[in-house]
Parts: C-alpha cells; structure tokens; sequence
C-alpha cells in the first residue's frame, strides 16, 4: 500500500500540555493598551454547565480561580499592553476588557493491551471586548491537552484532580497549566480597539457520512463542531496573527454570546458580523489498517476529508473553495484497537495547523499529501488570495 510508511507515533494535539504551539512574533513596544481584566467566565447558558464543562464549573465553585488567575496574570510581559486587575473605572471610551472563557471540556478513556489511556482536552478563549458597548473585539483559542496512563478505569475524583492541576498548577503531574498557557497569549497578543477588518468561522458543516461516524465514536456532533472551529481559528491566530471573532454554533453571523462570569455576572456579549469568513465541511472519515509488515505492530492510517470556503458574506464573493484531505498514521502493538475519536481529531487539527500555514508559505509536500495534482494550481491561487483577505485583517 503506497501511502504506508513505518513510523512510530504517538498522538497528540499540537498545542498540548508540552507547549509546543507555534506563537506570533513578539509585539513591538509602542503606546500601551489598558485591558481590564474582569474575570474568569463560562459561555453558554447555565443549563450547559454540566454538559460542556462540568469538572471546570465544580472547581470554580470551591476554589478562587479568579485570584489565582491574577496572580498568574502579573507575569504578563508584553510593553503593547496594560492590563489591569480591576475593572474600577471604565468610563473611557477605549474601556476594554479580557475574559478567560471556558468552552468545552472533554474526558476520552480507552483500554489499552494494559492500561487505561486517560486524554484530557480543555477548550477556552481569551475574549477581549468593549466594556461599555459590551461588544467582542478579539478572541485567543487555547486548547490545554492531557494525556496520563492509569492501571484502571479512573474514578471522577481522579479526573477531578487532573482538571485542578489545570487551574492551580498544584498537581506534580501536570506540568502546564490553563493560566500559564494564557499568559503566554497575552504576552505575544496585539490588542488594539480597532482592527482592519474581522475574520471568523461562520459554520462547520458535518456530512450524513460523517455524523453516522460521530455517533458510532459517541461523540457529540455540537461538541466537534466546537472543537474543529475554535481549533481552525487558533491556528489562523497563532500562525497568521489574524484578528478573530469567536464562533458561536447554530447562531447567525452577527449574534450575542451568553457569558457567566465566576463573580455572578451575565453579560450577553455582541458578536459583530464578521467581514470576512471561513465554512468548514466535514465530508468523511476513514481508515485503512496493515500488518504484514511485522508480527509485533500494526499500522493504521487516518484520513478526513474536508472542503474549505472562505467568501466576504456581504458580497456573497469567494476567495476559496477547495477539499483538503488530512491524512496521519499511528503504529500500534498488534491487537490494540486505537482510539479512533481522538485519531481523526488529530488528523483534523494536524490539517488545520497546516492549512493556516500555506496560507503565507507554500509547502509542496503538504501539496502532494493533501491534494490532488490538479487541484494544485487552483489552491494556489486561492491561498494568495486568503493571504490578501488576512493581512487585512491584522
């Protein structure tokens, strides 16, 4: 099989615990930004506590996740900002304002030949909007991933832990955690009041293929569409510094996003119409599995097959419109079954992460990889025009 090449992998997501995730350059100093932090926040409505984030939210009952995340929030260095940890006077014109807003949490557990595998993946977003108009201006994806080894099937108590060590960098066996992460955004953030112009992931489009397959890997189809837009516009963040508007699942283009904060506020924060957006279709997933080649592994090969739009909604003009195939290979100990959910997300977020960069840097190898030959012409062209669209947006 000619797609076949023995390597040895091991799964992860590239913006994991180990902090590998590809950062904007350094922003050069110039005149400060005041930035009011106003707190820890949960989006969605109070009934979505339980169901998108319910280790997140029992934490930020019994502990002071706001303080801790202030004391965190004094490594920021970065001479384009000012951030300030109280909200006090707002009146400014200019009043800006950043939330830490979590989104969607998610716990995978899978038997191995010996063990459980436990993979822990926390979705959140610094938002930063006007204060007084209550209107998003900005938004920063962070996915905090964790992967750990258990010699049975984890109690909640055990999860719960792990999710602590996320929030107050007290548990040895987390070595990052979600404010670190943060601060590290912050450091390398552009915030401005302004920008050119607003870029977003309009809607994730899932295939009757593609949603038979969710449900045979018990994986909620609102949950991925989640994962795959804000994971799609983190990496349009970090590799293209491009201004982005959160996404908002079953909403129209210019909706409001429900925001409860730690401290009991609720704030439905306006998203404006973007000017500029992305669609993304999730078309199929698939698998091919060899082991001739040894008696002691066997070689899996993951592919999922995508078709990207970006247009300009007000002139119903496309700059792209393209299907991308992202394609990974795991090799795995003969008999172990591999943890088909996790594999298709990594293939997804390994294509995505690459889409952004071909955007401003052609790779001819992710060419021929993702790509038909007679495709290669036409994507081209239309990643120099999404490299015009982006740089108008920064």
């Amino acid at each position: 099989m000619k797609w076949i090449k023995l390597l040895c992998l091991t799964i992860f997501l590239s913006s994991c615990a180990a902090g590998n995730v590809q950062q904007s350059p350094k922003v050069t100093a110039g005149t400060p930004q005041n930035v009011y932090f106003a707190g820890l926040s949960f989006t969605g409505n109070f009934k979505d506590n339980k169901l998108n984030y319910p280790y997140s939210y029992e934490i930020s009952k019994k502990l002071p996740v706001d303080r801790l995340f202030v004391e965190k929030l004094k490594n920021v260095d970065n001479p384009s900002l000012n951030l300030l940890t109280s909200l006090g006077n707002t009146d400014e014109a200019d009043a800006l304002a950043m939330s830490l807003s979590i989104d969607l949490e998610t716990v995978n557990i899978a038997k191995t030949a010996e063990k459980y595998k436990v993979v822990i993946d926390l979705y959140a977003q610094i938002l930063v909007f006007d204060f007084n108009e209550k209107k998003i201006i900005n938004s920063y994806p962070i996915n905090l991933q964790y992967i750990t080894f258990f010699n049975h099937n984890p109690s909640k108590k055990e999860i719960q832990a792990i999710f602590e060590g996320f929030y107050t960098g007290e548990n040895p066996e987390v070595k990052t955690n979600l404010f670190d992460l943060a601060v590290e955004k912050l450091n390398n953030a552009q915030i401005k009041p302004k920008y050119g112009n607003r870029l977003a992931v309009s809607k994730v489009v899932v295939s009757d293929k593609a949603k038979k397959m969710l449900t045979e890997m018990k994986q909620s189809e609102d949950n991925f569409k989640t994962i795959a837009a804000q994971s799609f516009s983190r990496y349009i963040v970090d590799n293209q510094n491009a201004a982005m508007l959160p996404y908002t699942k079953g909403q129209a283009i210019g909706s409001k996003m429900s925001a409860r904060f730690v401290n009991g506020d609720v704030y439905n924060l306006e998203i404006p119409a973007p000017d500029y957006v992305f669609n993304i279709e999730i078309r199929d997933f698939k698998n091919l599995s060899d082991n001739a080649g040894s008696s002691t592994t066997e070689l899996y090969g993951f592919f999922v097959y995508t078709k990207i739009e970006m247009m300009q909604p007000d002139l119903n003009k496309k700059y792209m419109d393209s299907k991308f195939r992202g394609f990974d290979e795991v090799v795995l100990m003969k008999g172990q079954k591999p943890n088909f959910l996790l594999s298709y997300q990594e293939t997804l977020m390994n294509l995505f992460n690459n889409f952004s960069k071909n955007i401003s840097d052609t790779d001819d190898k992710w060419y021929e990889k993702t790509l038909h030959p007679s495709q290669y012409d036409i994507v081209e062209e239309q990643f120099e025009q999404v490299n015009d669209v982006i740089n108008s947006c920064k």
